[in-house]
């Protein structure tokens, strides 16, 4: 994983933290459940590969989960559990319950939707929180990494797939055959995971000291990216995307020694989406006219969410009943305030961490990737997919793993008795 520039102060002493790192976690026990982990973060846009009912993804996550808790009960590692990390989970819980003992609902429907979140938000915080205490800000950039190059690896395969690859039997592809979906269900899903990994890669390219080799690969990777997106082809994707490899690219600008360009930079942005952007867009969704029946259908479902939840306004109409093109009606649809305030209270966690230290790299691009994801949100449904908050919980993590958590791991992890207070206090949003 790259180290960042140290162009910046605060990047010097990431940079002197990362090599501590290093050196420390050697001494660090070999962990099953760290690789399964790392196969989840790798694996985690990857939702349209299925082995028999079940998602790859899910498998990796549910075997990675098994593994950390065993080996807690063998006291090689310290799970940590706040509340904000559980209170998706607790809300999407709260309204199966009310699904099945009030309404008097059929429950598959609800649990299968209660498993998601759990999957998508709880176990992937918890798993990242754990890694971060076990062996710092190595495994933290490492995750990243495998997350990113998931990210890339999809989006390589979604070329392949349009070139004329055959596809697997074991992806899952979607009805809409003019738009390309990847390794993932649904090109929105693609898209999604496209969008939000591309400030990741702009992050990595830019803000390394590594060999000219690595920063090769994540500048293909982020190319792989944008041509990626205009094979999905979602409108969302493509807006959200862009917007955050340029917030990203300023952010870095306005960090760096190149700060006095920051003007010119947005001048040119502007007039480079005027001259080659808006041209390149002629043939997507993008265009004029090309979205109206879509919109037209949208707005339907969104005046739909909006009346159900004014029927229902704490406990939605029920997971089933759960509509609107947005994640934000689908929740107050589905479950109301009480599954609207839950998801929300665990999506903004990461938030005050991220602005206490957006003075280095991690904390700006996350703050980027955050917004990302609350954009695509408003445009896109989509609650439960596993890769929303790999990266943004990583890079909210990755400064404190550099420094506050370095007692925890001395002082607790491989004792009986370890001080679970204080780590959990370093992370309590």
């Amino acid at each position: 994983m790259p180290t960042p520039a140290t162009s910046h102060p605060s990047n010097k002493l990431a940079s002197r933290n990362l090599n501590r790192d290093r050196n420390d976690a050697k001494g660090q026990p070999r962990s099953l459940a760290s690789l399964f982990i790392l196969l989840s973060a790798l694996t985690a846009s990857w939702t349209g590969i299925s082995l028999g009912s079940l998602n790859l993804v899910d498998i990796a996550l549910a075997i990675a989960t098994i593994l950390a808790v065993a080996e807690r009960m063998l006291r090689l590692r310290l799970l940590v559990i706040n509340f904000w990390m559980l209170a998706p989970t607790l809300g999407a819980f709260l309204i199966v319950a009310v699904d099945g003992f009030i309404r008097d609902s059929e429950l598959s429907t609800e649990w299968l939707f209660f498993a998601k979140m759990l999957f998508g938000t709880t176990i992937v915080a918890v798993l990242i929180w754990s890694e971060s205490i076990r062996a710092g800000a190595k495994i933290v950039g490492r995750l990243l990494a495998a997350w990113t190059a998931g990210v890339a690896i999809n989006a390589a395969a979604t070329i392949l797939f349009d070139a004329g690859v055959s596809v697997p039997s074991f992806i899952i592809q979607p009805t809409a055959a003019w738009r390309a979906s990847g390794l993932a269900f649904h090109p929105n899903s693609l898209a999604f995971s496209l969008a939000i990994g591309a400030p990741v890669m702009v992050m990595l390219f830019l803000a390394s000291r590594s060999s000219w080799k690595m920063r090769a690969i994540w500048l293909v990777s982020l190319l792989i990216t944008l041509q990626a997106l205009l094979l999905a082809d979602s409108r969302a994707g493509l807006l959200v995307g862009g917007g955050g490899i340029f917030l990203a690219l300023f952010a870095h600008v306005m960090r760096s020694k190149a700060k006095p360009l920051a003007i010119p930079l947005l001048i040119f942005a502007g007039v480079a989406f005027a001259v080659w952007v808006v041209p390149a867009l002629q043939g997507t969704r993008l265009a004029a006219g090309a979205g109206d029946l879509s919109n037209v259908g949208r707005n339907e479902y969104n005046n739909t969410a909006i009346r159900v939840f004014f029927d229902n306004p704490w406990f939605g109409a029920g997971i089933e009943s759960s509509i609107g093109v947005a994640v934000p009606l689908q929740l107050i649809s589905a479950g109301g305030l009480i599954l609207t305030i839950s998801y929300y209270i665990f999506v903004f966690a990461p938030l005050p961490r991220l602005l206490s230290t957006s003075n280095n790299v991690f904390s700006s691009t996350g703050l980027v990737v955050l917004g990302a994801i609350l954009a695509f949100s408003l445009l896109q449904p989509g609650i439960t997919e596993r890769a929303t908050y790999w990266p943004v919980l990583l890079l909210a993590v990755w400064p404190a793993a550099n420094n506050a958590l370095r007692e925890d791991r001395e002082l607790a992890i491989f004792r009986s008795q370890g001080n679970r207070r204080s780590a959990s206090a370093i992370f309590r949003a």
